[in-house]
C-alpha cells in the first residue's frame, strides 16, 4: 500500500505538529476525505476484475462505489492519519536526535 499513501512531502509541507496546527490540520481533513474517495474509486473496478461483485451483479461502476463508500470511507480516512502521524513521529525523533548530537558536540 506503499504505492497510495500520502505523500511524505505532504506530512513535511503541511506538519500536524507545527505551532499554529489549525490550517494544517484543517487541510488533512480535507485531504484525508479525497484520499478516501480516490482510494474506493480505484477498489471499484478492481474488485470488479477479479471477479468480486461489488453492488451484486451490477456492472454500473457509480452503483459499485455507492455501495462500497460506507464501508471503505472511515477505513481510508484512518489510513491516511496513520500515515500523517507516522511522518509527524519520525520527523520528532529524528529532530530528537539532531539536537540530542547537538548538546553533545
Amino acid at each position: 500500500m506503499r504505492g497510495f499513501s500520502p505523500h511524505p512531502v505532504v506530512g513535511r509541507r503541511w506538519a500536524v505538529d507545527a505551532v499554529n496546527r489549525r490550517q494544517p490540520i484543517a487541510i488533512h481533513l480535507g485531504a484525508s476525505v479525497v484520499f478516501s474517495l480516490v482510494s474506493t474509486a480505484l477498489e471499484v473496478p478492481l474488485l470488479a476484475a477479479i471477479g468480486i461483485p461489488v453492488h451484486g451483479q451490477s456492472a454500473s461502476f457509480a452503483a459499485g462505489f455507492w455501495a462500497l463508500l460506507p464501508y471503505d470511507l472511515h477505513g481510508g480516512i484512518v489510513r491516511y492519519w496513520v500515515v500523517i502521524g507516522l511522518q509527524a513521529l519520525f520527523r520528532s525523533n529524528r529532530e530528537a536526535r539532531r539536537r540530542e548530537r547537538e548538546a553533545w558536540s
